[in-house]
C-alpha cells in the first residue's frame, strides 16, 4: 500500500481573508464607540500577562506586538495600544514608546 498524497486545500481566498479582518475591525471599532468595552473585558489578559508569564516571556510579546504594530497607521496603533494600556499600563507605556507614540495623547 502506497503512501497517499494529501493536498492542503485551504478554501479561504486572500479576499476572504481581507473581507473577515475588516469585518472585525469594524465590530471593534463599533464596540470602542458604543462604550461596550468593560474593565472586565481585560481581566482574563491582564492575569494571563501579569501572573502567568515570565519576564523573559513579557518582552518576547511585546517584541512581537512592536514588530507587527510598526508599519500600522498612527491613529490605529493610539488605539490599539490604548487597549494593551487598559490591559496593564506598563505594556501600554512600553509599547508606545516601541512605536514611538507620543503617552500623554
Amino acid at each position: 500500500m502506497g503512501v497517499k498524497e494529501i493536498k492542503n486545500d485551504f478554501s479561504c481566498k486572500q479576499k476572504d481573508v481581507k473581507d473577515s479582518r475588516l469585518k472585525a475591525f469594524k465590530t471593534l471599532k463599533m464596540l470602542l464607540e458604543e462604550n461596550k468595552i468593560a474593565d472586565v473585558d481585560f481581566e482574563q489578559p491582564r492575569a494571563l500577562y501579569e501572573r502567568v508569564l515570565s519576564e523573559d516571556e513579557k518582552e518576547a510579546f511585546l517584541n512581537n506586538l512592536v514588530d507587527h504594530m510598526k508599519e500600522i497607521k498612527k491613529n490605529i496603533a493610539y488605539r490599539q495600544v490604548s487597549l494593551f494600556y487598559k490591559m496593564n499600563e506598563d505594556l501600554g507605556k512600553k509599547l508606545a514608546l516601541q512605536l514611538s507614540l507620543d503617552v500623554e495623547k
